[in-house]
């Protein structure tokens, strides 16, 4: 796979995977172009979970590339066991940064709802939606990610008052307010 000058490399074993990076060494020689030893990593997907850890590098052609256990490409996290849950809680992290960023917004009394709504389905929730197409959910990634999302819902639609007590409004009470799929489901659905 490759984007602009990020290339991921992909193989079985290290043969073709070597056979590989030959072909990509000569049509970079081709135009001018060189693989950048210091930059490019190397990851073996682990099943089971077993892997020699005193691996430290590959040597591919002439070259001696580091092995990592997780690596970002294209903004996405790739870890070695296969697992999202690194990359959901990035994205997460990522959804929290946007999220406090328009805070000031959201909780404003001079902004409608409506408006409020627009700005998490344009602004916060693509950015920890990113990537997600590739993501296999357990259920504590849909748990914590339902939790994130009314958390935002809650700041949008504010407390409410009953019997003169305010009150935090319900999960249910959130969900017919909000009246669209909740994030997991949004995750879910096919295009």
């Amino acid at each position: 796979m490759a984007y602009a000058d990020d290339v991921n490399l992909i193989g079985r074993s290290t043969g073709p995977l070597n056979d590989a990076v030959v072909q990509m060494e000569e049509g970079a020689n081709e135009v001018g172009l060189r693989i950048n030893e210091e930059k490019t990593k190397y990851m073996i997907n682990i099943i089971n979970n077993v892997r020699c850890r005193n691996e430290k590098h590959l040597e591919v052609y002439n070259y001696e590339f580091q092995i990592v256990g997780e690596f970002k490409f294209l903004g996405s996290m790739t870890t070695e066991n296969c697992h999202n849950n690194t990359e959901i809680k990035a994205r997460i992290m990522a959804g929290n940064r946007s999220y406090f960023s328009v805070l000031p917004l959201l909780r404003s009394k001079a902004i409608s709802r409506t408006t409020k709504i627009r700005m998490y389905e344009t602004i916060i929730r693509p950015v920890l939606l990113y990537g997600s197409e590739a993501w296999c959910l357990t259920a504590n990634d849909e748990k914590n990610l339902r939790i994130w999302e009314r958390k935002v819902l809650r700041k949008i639609f504010g407390s409410i008052c009953v019997a003169g007590y305010w009150r935090s409004r319900t999960n249910e009470e959130l969900r017919q307010l909000y009246g669209e799929l909740d994030i997991v489901t949004e995750i879910k659905k096919e295009d």
